[in-house]
């Protein structure tokens, strides 16, 4: 038999919008044992995880997170929000040495 060419990539779905994406492309969040639900952007914490694609993580509604997180949808908002902060920090401005 023949080898295969490439490495094995891992999919995952989101839970939201269902879509079987590579796993680097999602982020994961883990419940734990107490029933808490937090980030894992490592991707390797214990427990039951959920992924959620780019696209849900930044547009996703209240509802739509809520039929998985359940009352916890706020934090779990209130993470991606932190996130994305973090990954777009804001323009500044050039002082109107343009205008």
């Amino acid at each position: 038999m023949g080898k295969r060419s490439g490495k094995h990539i891992p999919y995952r779905r989101c839970v939201v919008c269902r879509a079987s994406l590579p796993q680097a492309e999602l982020s994961r969040f883990y419940r734990t044992t107490e029933g808490r639900w937090l980030a894992d952007p490592a991707r390797r914490a214990g427990g039951r995880g959920a992924w959620l694609c780019r696209e849900c993580a930044n547009s996703a509604s209240t509802k739509a997170l809520r039929k998985f997180f359940g009352a916890q949808t706020d934090q779990i908002i209130g993470t991606l929000k932190a996130r994305e902060i973090h990954k777009h920090p804001p323009q500044l401005q050039n002082g109107g040495m343009n205008g």
